[in-house]
């Protein structure tokens, strides 16, 4: 009923056993070259006679040296135009609840789209985020290739012409001029179905459309599946097992204190986790217990003045004036260039208030 062969080798089964199969694996009837969840690692290739073929692959692993069918196959060569982040384990460490949330979106996301989004402040891990999608998505032994939002929609790709599947991930949209927008508009409706395309911004393109600098048609076309990367500050319970996780991967035998794991809570992170990252390398040189004082952050700044209505502001102003003229209040009115009848009524406005 089947032919087993060595790994790469399609397992292909007569009409009345595939139906039965194919009911187990997929309840609809899958297209050629149809992929099923990469968990199974098979690819199923329907025959014309009504049977079905099972071929095993294995998903892309991140170190070749670790992959048990590199001596089988040689490694996909993956063309990409930027190194992953230094902090990229960091993203989806074991036992983070908001890492276990964004690598379940991810895999919910990843085996069906075609245009996706990544939002998030600088440092938060979009990039690895997006190899992520890329490794899961059905194009994941392809090509990867981070390119500039205005590069891409003038056509100016490199080598990435993208005649074969692949990934692009697009950096800068919410920085683009319009111009480029409406350019990246028509090249993302003439772009090949083959390709996955993953737009990363770190700034909010609602309010960028409010305002008139984000084209309605490209937010609506960009938008559609998004995953939004929480900065650290709102991951403050998490920060003591990254920033250990972080400091063994370089320094196993130097631990923070927990004095020092309370100030790394209480940092506000504007820079997320390429921040910590290049605290954690600062501090790498030590060994033993790392103390709150051996930590080289900066005093936090002061946070700016809460924002006044204008009505508050003059009244502060007058009550000033008042004060400074010693309570004189018809040298009060002529300071503030009012007569002293519009003086006693704003005041009695104040003290009401």
């Amino acid at each position: 009923m089947s032919k087993r062969g060595r790994f790469g080798d399609p397992f292909c089964f007569l009409p009345t056993r595939a139906a039965f199969l194919l009911s187990l694996v997929n309840p609809q009837q899958p297209s050629p070259q149809h992929f099923i969840p990469t968990q199974l690692s098979l690819l199923v290739i329907p025959q014309r006679s009504g049977g079905i073929c099972f071929r095993t692959f294995a998903p892309p692993c991140h170190h070749t040296q670790l992959c048990p069918h590199s001596a089988d196959k040689p490694p996909v060569s993956t063309s990409t135009s930027a190194l992953p982040e230094p902090f990229s384990a960091a993203v989806f460490l074991p036992g983070d609840v908001s890492a276990r949330r964004l690598g379940l979106q991810i895999a919910r996301i990843a085996p069906h789209f075609r245009i996706a989004l990544l939002m998030g402040e600088p440092g938060t891990g979009k990039l690895t985020a997006a190899r992520e999608m890329h490794r899961l998505s059905p194009v994941g032994r392809g090509s990867f290739a981070s390119l500039d939002a205005c590069a891409f929609a003038s056509g100016d790709s490199g080598e990435l012409a993208h005649r074969t599947p692949g990934t692009v991930y697009l950096r800068g949209l919410d920085r683009s001029p319009l111009n480029c927008q409406t350019a990246l508009l028509e090249r993302l409706d003439s772009s090949a179905r083959h390709l996955r395309i993953i737009v990363a911004v770190e700034s909010d393109l609602r309010g960028l459309v409010a305002s008139g600098r984000m084209l309605q048609a490209l937010y609506e076309r960009v938008g559609a599946l998004s995953i939004r990367l929480m900065p650290l500050r709102e991951r403050r319970e998490s920060i003591d097992v990254i920033a250990s996780s972080m400091l063994e991967s370089l320094t196993p035998s130097a631990w923070f204190s927990a004095l020092a794991l309370g100030r790394l809570r209480e940092h506000p992170w504007h820079g997320n986790f390429n921040e910590l990252w290049q605290l954690v390398e600062q501090v790498a040189g030590l060994t033993g217990e790392i103390t709150a004082n051996q930590l080289p952050l900066r005093a936090p700044e002061p946070s700016a003045p809460p924002a006044l209505r204008l009505e508050e502001v003059i009244e502060r102003h007058v009550v000033d004036v008042v004060q400074r003229c010693s309570g004189n209040k018809l040298r009060a009115a002529e300071l503030l260039g009012i007569s002293r009848s519009t003086l006693y009524r704003m005041l009695e406005a104040t003290t009401h208030n």
